[in-house]
């Protein structure tokens, strides 16, 4: 079977030859012309292009271990930190497990927030029951009508200019340095 070469003129082969001689030769052109021949037939052993093939692929594994022990790291680093922000929340707050496990759920139902230290306040909030305060202590709540009930003398007898007088009473106490008793 004739190849296409048979059909060429010896002058044509030949500087074909040339040609692929010096394609081959220069530094600019060589990579470019290995590549060809190794595109047109790809079981060609050339060591050039072969070697820098192997060489990336192997770079190319480094760097996916690299990655994925990155990734691990990240991920393992990742869970310590949010270990410890679940702990010191529950010891913060005073959670038990069962607490934890709830105020997970609602975390992720999106009723609280996904920041453990801020949704176990938030938590803590929601289940605690109000304790009564004393009024009495802090001077502000109801009166006390036996402490007070001076304050109110003659309310009952003259309602319509009760007010009146006390606050002239009060102006006069005033005016003296005297501190009011109501």
């Amino acid at each position: 079977m004739p190849t296409k070469l048979e059909s060429l003129s010896d002058d044509t082969r030949d500087e074909l030859a040339a040609l692929a001689l010096k394609l081959s030769g220069n530094q600019k052109t060589r990579k470019g012309f290995l590549g060809l021949v190794k595109e047109a037939q790809p079981d060609t052993p050339i060591p050039e292009i072969d070697e820098v093939k192997a060489l990336e692929a192997a770079l190319a594994k480094r760097d996916e271990a690299i990655g994925a022990l990155a990734k691990k790291f990240d991920d393992q680093t990742f869970a310590q930190s949010l270990a410890a922000k679940k702990n010191e929340a529950r010891a913060k707050f005073d959670l038990s497990d069962a607490d934890m496990t709830k105020m997970e759920e609602m975390m992720k139902k999106s009723e609280l927030p996904a920041d453990y230290n801020w949704a176990a306040q938030l938590y803590k909030n929601q289940v605690e029951s109000a304790t009564p305060t004393n009024y009495g202590t802090g001077g502000v709540g109801p009166f006390d009508l036996q402490e007070n009930a001076k304050a109110f003398e003659g309310l009952m007898e003259d309602t319509d200019n009760w007010s009146a007088r006390t606050a002239h009473k009060m102006i006069d106490e005033m005016r003296k340095g005297k501190a009011s008793s109501f």
